[in-house]
């Protein structure tokens, strides 16, 4: 348990006497699921750090319309709505839901405001944290070419999800797609063909399947 603890992205650096420390002190929650089950809702207040120790949670992000909804899959080791715990917006803003079998580690959010304070690594881990999420959304815009189908794909792609997560898939009609888009149906199907033709993504009835969501990014604007 002390290993696996250490190696969360929040407790990087951290000792074997850091984690005592905070074991002690803290009212740690071990949650296990054993079948599919919604565990985050979206607008519901973000009152836990949660972590996947085993297993995998798929969070589900959609648009308020419902005209696209973006999946992936985390797995040990991710963190889910870590960045929402303070500011102006402290809800949840995708649907979190068990993919088969998973365990959770959770503590109160004010517990982990008391951890930041205990020491510099936990405080300089939660910033960094914060700071690649707060700087995704610009990266991508910036470095993402917005003018191909793929690569408005690659933003939405890259500013929602995880990196490292799997299974990345984007649930969409065509006609819905064309119109997010701007582009004409038979455009989209055009530039869906030369994504799968690449071995980018897998084509199914309203749903793109990214292979490989590093892949994607880097080659997805350049291909349709």
């Amino acid at each position: 348990m002390y290993e696996t603890i250490m190696d969360l992205p929040l407790f990087k650096g951290t000792g074997r006497d850091d984690v005592s420390a905070f074991l002690e002190k803290t009212d740690v929650q071990f949650q296990k699921y054993d079948s599919p089950r919604v565990i985050v809702s979206p607008g519901e207040p973000v009152r836990d750090v949660k972590f996947i120790i085993s297993g995998r949670v798929n969070l589900i992000h959609e648009s308020v319309q419902g005209l696209m909804v973006v999946q992936e899959t985390l797995r040990r080791g991710h963190i889910i709505g870590a960045e929402f715990l303070y500011g102006l917006d402290t809800s949840y803003p995708y649907k979190a839901k068990v993919a088969g079998e998973a365990s959770i580690m959770q503590f109160s959010k004010e517990r982990y405001f008391s951890l930041l304070q205990t020491h510099p690594v936990y405080m300089l881990n939660y910033m960094n944290y914060l700071s690649v999420r707060a700087q995704r959304p610009r990266k991508a815009l910036l470095s993402l070419d917005p003018a191909s189908l793929g690569g408005r794909l690659a933003i939405w792609v890259a500013t929602l999800t995880t990196p490292g997560s799997l299974e990345v898939t984007l649930k969409c009609s065509r006609e819905q797609l064309g119109a997010l888009a701007g582009v004409a149906a038979k455009e989209v199907d055009k530039a869906l063909y030369a994504l799968r033709d690449a071995g980018l993504v897998e084509l199914g009835r309203e749903k793109i399947q990214i292979v490989s969501r590093r892949r994607f990014l880097e080659e997805a604007p350049g291909i349709a």
